[in-house]
């Protein structure tokens, strides 16, 4: 809904975890009457970062899932988007590998990061920039987040990463 008031109509909107159990989740999500949600763009499935497997499984899931998407072109999406997801220091190398692979060229990343169990801001973006990544501090104004810890809010950070040709 936020997408549409900003003029952007996405074709599709996968949702992700890596846990069956919050999919299914997301799930009675979706189907809830009382959400305004577009099933024929929005849908969910399970995706495990830093598997190469679970990859071409998304891309073949969401080729069979939307119509929008031709069966012969390679399947990458404009826009990722992330929140709160770095909160082991060995998941920035898989989430940024994933996000990079998923990702058009020039595609963006958003990723809202609050630092946890030793994943600095540091490690973020040295992670993002050595994946591929441009990234961008972005500035939010923003003071208070129903159902969210201040101290969280306070120590949130966002960021822009845009995509970019990895040289190996």
């Amino acid at each position: 809904l936020a997408l549409t008031k900003m003029g952007y109509l996405p074709s599709a909107l996968v949702l992700t975890d890596g846990d069956e159990r919050a999919i299914e989740l997301i799930q009675m999500n979706l189907e809830n009457s009382f959400n305004k949600i577009d099933s024929v763009r929005t849908k969910a499935t399970t995706l495990l970062w830093g598997d190469d497997d679970q990859i071409d499984a998304i891309k073949a899931w969401c080729r069979a899932s939307f119509a929008s998407w031709s069966k012969t072109e390679d399947l990458r999406f404009d826009c990722v988007l992330a929140g709160d997801v770095l909160y082991k220091d060995n998941l920035p190398r898989l989430f940024f590998l994933t996000a990079h692979a998923l990702l058009k060229n020039e595609g963006t990343l958003w990723l809202c990061h609050v630092p946890r169990n030793g994943v600095s801001y540091d490690l973020v973006v040295n992670e993002a920039c050595q994946c591929g990544f441009d990234v961008q501090t972005i500035d939010t104004p923003i003071e208070t987040v129903e159902g969210c810890p201040d101290e969280d809010v306070k120590r949130a950070v966002v960021y822009r990463m845009i995509k970019k040709e990895r040289r190996h």
